[in-house]
């Protein structure tokens, strides 16, 4: 028999708990669905809170890396014409109006590791209550819950404490798949059909790639089309009028693409099934937890599943679907139009998972009390990986002080220090005397020859006049007025497959010894033969 649902679509599954009072577990569980379904707004705010803290932990303790100096560097930028014309020079593939809000936040809050991240944290917080309020909305607050948390197991937690506009890109997808559920229903249409083309242009406005959110709601609304058999010229137009970003970044997307015939992250096929395993990957104790749970449960007979017997809605489904392709659409997008894409372009497609997860739990009518012990197994898994997180970042802020000291400790202050990556943590959080005497050396066209990219080194020479870097050097001018220098290595350094340089030493005869050596640092000392 199907399990009815009473006000404001609140499971009662009336049958259950009318066979006998409860007792042990199913008391237990009933109690907590009791608390999360009279006391939601509270619940919503503790794990707002505890959200919050957590990735200000994360972000306090975490050294900033080189993408996220970009950033910063660009967000420091004293007038909008610096950030403009160094923008235009293709180096880095983000929109001003998110360095502007970066900017902003700067401003309010000085210059720290919180404050440069502080959008993405509340952009992620925006589509977990968003996700929030599109589930609930369809089946109950358990299941809302579940699609808020569900995120925050994944890899896409990592983009709610990094400053890049992946974490701000979250939100905006969240909020447009959102307000678009609300503006097909008629309640205070015209706000959210505003809305809509607000978010769906905030979105692009955070990164190029943005464009992507477009798929999935279009294909939502064709389907709506198709069933309703009338075209919503309301919503259509809004989606349309949400693309104006675009022509006013087309200079700077022109200026990115250029980039794009030797960028470091060619689209592959490969790309859509790596992306899905990094994706859940992090979630692999969850999942495995809540599936021994389930054996258990159904074993001991503490509860039954009663089968499908819900509805659903197609288009809403539809979407979902479409979030869930977002890595085939953006690799095919960088493959036919742009030649270059990155895994986590399609970052958004989490929200796919998030919504459709608890719809198919609510559709095949799962006992709220298995539910409930579901959501208590994600909450732990937010807890553990948020541990966990914490546990790598502090490690790895460990590792950026350990190098500084190798390099200075194994090193004559005359002699210049060549950075085997790109050394941008050493320039802003070294001792400023360390940071003086290392090096960059850059040579586009070796780059291409050796790596089959020049992304790092036409980069950093491309944004000298505008970043703190005065240290990136011409190879060749660099060998000429330099005959010593030290080579510093470390394996964190993203591995070897990052740079060239040894490749062109040992190609330019140059005499290479180890000088030191420190668990994965190598110091080497490179002399004129």
């Amino acid at each position: 028999m199907n399990t009815p649902h009473g006000k404001n679509g609140v499971i009662t599954d009336d049958l259950e708990f009318s066979r006998r009072p409860a007792e042990g577990l199913p008391a237990f569980t009933d109690r907590i669905i009791h608390f999360l379904e009279t006391k939601t707004a509270f619940v919503l705010i503790v794990l707002s809170g505890l959200y919050l803290l957590i990735v200000s932990s994360l972000s306090f303790r975490k050294v900033f890396w080189n993408d996220e100096l970009f950033t910063l560097y660009f967000a420091k930028l004293p007038v909008w014409t610096d950030l403009w014309w160094s923008l235009s020079t293709g180096a880095d593939q983000i929109p001003p109006t998110f360095v502007m809000i970066t900017k902003f936040c700067l401003l309010l809050f000085g210059t720290n590791e919180i404050s440069v991240r502080l959008p993405e944290m509340i952009g992620f917080l925006v589509m977990s209550l968003s996700l929030y309020r599109i589930v609930s909305h369809r089946t109950s607050s358990i299941h809302g819950l579940i699609a808020m948390l569900f995120p925050m197991i994944t890899s896409a937690l990592y983009f709610s404490y990094e400053a890049r506009p992946y974490g701000l890109l979250l939100g905006c997808s969240a909020m447009a798949f959102l307000c678009w559920q609300r503006a097909v229903e008629g309640n205070n249409r015209k706000l959210f059909v505003f809305g809509l083309c607000g978010s769906l242009a905030a979105a692009l406005m955070s990164h190029y790639y943005g464009i992507l959110l477009f798929f999935p709601i279009i294909l939502g609304e064709l389907v709506r089309t198709f069933f309703m058999r009338k075209f919503d010229h309301r919503v259509w137009i809004a989606i349309f009028m949400a693309l104006t970003p675009l022509l006013l970044f087309l200079p700077l997307m022109n200026a990115s693409i250029e980039y794009a015939p030797h960028f470091w992250s060619k689209p592959v096929w490969s790309q859509i099934f790596h992306f899905y395993d990094s994706l859940f990957r992090p979630a692999a104790l969850t999942f495995a937890l809540v599936c021994i749970l389930t054996a258990l449960l159904l074993r001991f007979r503490f509860t039954e599943w009663s089968g499908p017997g819900r509805s659903f809605v197609s288009h809403e489904l539809a979407a979902g679907v479409g979030f869930v392709l977002l890595p085939v659409v953006g690799v095919l997008i960088g493959k036919v139009i742009v030649g270059a894409f990155s895994e986590r372009y399609a970052i958004t497609a989490v929200i796919g998972f998030s919504v459709l997860v608890p719809f198919a739990i609510y559709y095949f009518s799962i006992s709220r009390r298995i539910v409930a012990l579901w959501l208590v197994c994600i909450f732990i898994g937010f807890l553990a990986r948020s541990v966990i997180d914490f546990t790598t970042v502090t490690e790895d802020s460990k590792n950026v002080k350990s190098s500084f000291d190798f390099v200075e400790k194994n090193t004559e202050k005359d002699i210049p220090v060549v950075s085997w990556w790109s050394p941008l943590r050493f320039w802003y959080y070294a001792p400023k005397d360390l940071a003086e005497r290392v090096y960059y050396l850059a040579d586009v066209k070796a780059s291409v020859g050796y790596l089959g990219n020049d992304t790092i080194d036409r980069g950093l020479l491309d944004l000298r006049p505008w970043f703190p870097i005065p240290n990136v050097r011409a190879y060749d001018l660099f060998l000429q007025s330099n005959p010593q220098f030290y080579l510093y290595y470390s394996s964190s350094d993203e591995d070897w497959r990052w740079n060239w340089i040894l490749s062109g030493l040992l190609a330019d005869k140059r005499k290479i010894e180890i000088k030191a050596r420190d668990g994965n640092q190598i110091l080497f000392l490179v002399n004129k033969e």
